[in-house]
């Protein structure tokens, strides 16, 4: 497949996609997703969030301040996400969404989970092929498709924090450019 055949595939899958997770979130249905219902879901899927963990992802998305999550607010978020090449846009939220989209239901019951085939797929459509493997082991810890690794809610944003927060701190900083006050100072 190639490079814009793919991204064209995966473009048209994905509004559906993210339009199935916002609905699923919006389970009062007012074309909203709030802190109890982000909450609901987490109690759901077996999640125990940190104290303010709800708030802050919806204020990350928030962007008419009204408490709420709406669809144009929830499509931007998932596309800067997803442009985010430095590793530094707000991820809470993102996160909760790409597990949404990559869970199925766990075979003992319990909630669901993310089984690293699936997530393959929709990786592989998202990132292509060189990708790939980097993505998968980042949050799987492997890429090995014979593992059997499975990660419920709470595992799954854990990895990808941790990703996130070792991408942040490889990245150079204004001292290792040698550019900034630091860097003219020195020349």
């Amino acid at each position: 497949m190639s490079e814009e055949s793919r991204e064209r595939y995966s473009r048209k899958n994905e509004t559906q996609q993210l339009r199935a997770a916002f609905d699923q979130l919006d389970c009062n249905r007012r074309g909203q997703i709030g802190a109890e219902e982000l909450r609901a879901y987490f109690e759901s899927a077996g999640h125990k969030a940190k104290k303010t963990e709800v708030e802050d992802m919806i204020w990350e998305v928030d962007e008419d301040c009204d408490g709420f999550v709406n669809w144009p607010e929830f499509q931007a978020m998932w596309q800067r996400c997803r442009e985010d090449k430095a590793g530094t846009e707000p991820r809470g939220l993102y996160n909760v969404v790409l597990f949404l989209l990559h869970a199925k239901p766990c075979p003992t019951g319990g909630g669901h989970q993310v089984a690293l085939e699936e997530a393959m797929k929709i990786t592989y459509l998202r990132v292509g092929k060189e990708a790939l493997d980097a993505q998968l082991a980042a949050v799987f810890g492997t890429a090995d498709l014979n593992s059997g690794k499975t990660l419920s809610l709470t595992e799954f944003l854990s990895c990808l924090h941790l990703h996130q927060l070792q991408q942040i701190r490889s990245r150079p900083t204004m001292k290792s450019k040698g550019s900034g006050v630091a860097g003219i100072a020195a020349k």
